[in-house]
């Protein structure tokens, strides 16, 4: 959404999957932190703001790889569910 922006900034973001968990679906869990601040002399470390979350996959072409996927992410005072095609990386 765009809700921290400047023009520094950090993200670190991990992910665990468990693909083909049950039939052609799989589950992940992730987590990671970043900030953003006017310069990189201006990052700190009180001010990080995490990120967690989970999400299940569902793959309709195993020739290609390409999976269907739900999340649901937890941050800093927000969530929210996200869907999209494909890993998000």
């Amino acid at each position: 959404m765009g809700r921290y922006r400047d023009k520094t900034y950090y993200v670190v973001q991990s992910e665990y999957r468990m693909p083909e968990l049950v039939w052609q679906f799989g589950l992940i869990l992730f987590a990671g932190f970043g900030d953003v601040a006017p310069s990189v002399g201006r990052i700190t470390i009180s001010t990080v703001k995490p990120t967690y979350g989970f999400g299940i996959r569902f793959r309709f072409d195993e020739l290609e790889k390409v999976d269907f996927r739900m999340d649901v992410g937890f941050g800093k005072g927000s969530n929210g569910i996200y869907f999209d095609i494909n890993q998000a990386f």
